[in-house]
């Protein structure tokens, strides 16, 4: 008989200053074989964060690491660049022999600080991290940002890919109480006067955030240097406080997405299907999309509700469109737009 330990964990909390960290061992993974995971997390209070991970182990017939650092300190303390800026965190990485997993490979196990998980991979011979953390002088909540480079190299010392990624926040939960709290004086003006409608609007307003900025955006850009690949990809989201909003789960605006190789190149800006949109207080919403190159999604039908206003002969016409094969081809767009206004209130009696 033995003991056998998975894991050990530390979590110390003083006045000054506090510790959280562990151990996490893995012996005979399907994944990553057999190794060890060290996190480690200190923060000085009202001061600074550091953080720090390190994976190390081997597989049958090679070893491989992931380091990753990372000091964050209040922006008021960071490193101030005139006349805007303020860089108040800092990070970096090295890797040996592992990759970023697939999206159906996720594990905890292998996790960087920026949240990308990394599995064995012996293809890859070295790869680095830098990351850094800013925002404006003086007005954080107006706007923060989150960026991180990385460079991989193969085993021959040749580069396998220059990658792009980051995260953006502007005007931050506290400013959008502010516009709340002014937005709130404003309606109770019109309270008086306007009955059932305007105490809808109000609990509209009420709504929290979902994301801790009015608009987050999120962008990653990648150039394969191995098989001659650039890809683009972004996501915002957007929630003013609980008035304008994006319209889809989570209050996402929108995506876009752009792909150019050798054999194909396209550039979506949303899709007849997935359309960057708004809603203003649930009232009215507004999106549209952008698509040019290959690979073009179909375009949609009519609406039903736009065929309703139409004549048949014009529907018929409309629906005998034809792109000729310029999309499918990367020789064409196409592009369209949406608007709906929702508005019903009841009309109390009067004499």
């Amino acid at each position: 008989n033995k003991v056998k330990v998975d894991k050990i964990h530390v979590n110390y909390k003083s006045g000054a200053f506090s510790v959280d960290g562990g151990v996490e061992f893995r012996d005979g993974d399907e994944v990553y074989g057999k190794g060890f995971r060290g996190d480690l997390k200190f923060t000085l209070i009202d001061k600074f964060t550091l953080e720090a991970v390190g994976v190390f182990g081997h597989k049958v017939d090679y070893r491989y690491f992931l380091t990753d650092v990372f000091y964050e300190t209040q922006p008021a303390s960071g490193i101030q660049v005139a006349p805007a800026l303020s860089f108040y965190g800092f990070g970096g990485g090295l890797y040996r022999h592992m990759q970023q997993a697939m999206k159906n490979s996720q594990s905890e196990f292998g996790k960087s600080l920026t949240g990308i998980c990394y599995t064995p991979d012996n293809k890859v011979g070295m790869g680095f991290l830098a990351r850094t953390k800013f925002s404006f002088i003086g007005s954080p909540t107006l706007f923060d940002a989150d960026v991180t480079f990385e460079m991989q190299f193969n085993r021959h010392w040749g580069v396998n890919f220059v990658q792009l990624r980051g995260e953006a926040t502007m005007l931050s939960a506290a400013q959008q109480t502010d516009m709340l709290s002014g937005l709130k004086k404003s309606l109770e003006k019109v309270d008086k006067k306007s009955g059932d409608i305007v105490e809808f609007n109000k609990s509209s307003l009420e709504t929290k955030p979902t994301k801790d900025g009015a608009l987050t955006a999120t962008v990653g850009m990648k150039f394969d240097m191995e098989h001659d690949v650039f890809t683009a990809d972004m996501n915002a989201y957007l929630d003013v406080a609980g008035v304008l909003k994006g319209r889809e789960a989570n209050n996402r605006m929108g995506w876009a997405s752009s792909y150019f190789s050798k054999d194909k190149w396209y550039t979506y800006i949303g899709t007849p299907n997935e359309r960057l949109g708004v809603s203003l207080l649930g009232i009215a919403e507004a999106g549209g999309y952008f698509m040019v190159g290959n690979d073009i999604p179909e375009l949609p039908g009519i609406p039903d509700e736009v065929k309703s206003n139409l004549s048949d002969s014009y529907v018929q016409k409309l629906e005998r469109r034809s792109d000729d094969g310029k999309l499918t081809e990367g020789k064409g767009l196409a592009f369209g737009s949406d608007l709906s206004v929702k508005f019903d209130a009841t009309l109390k009696p009067f004499y």
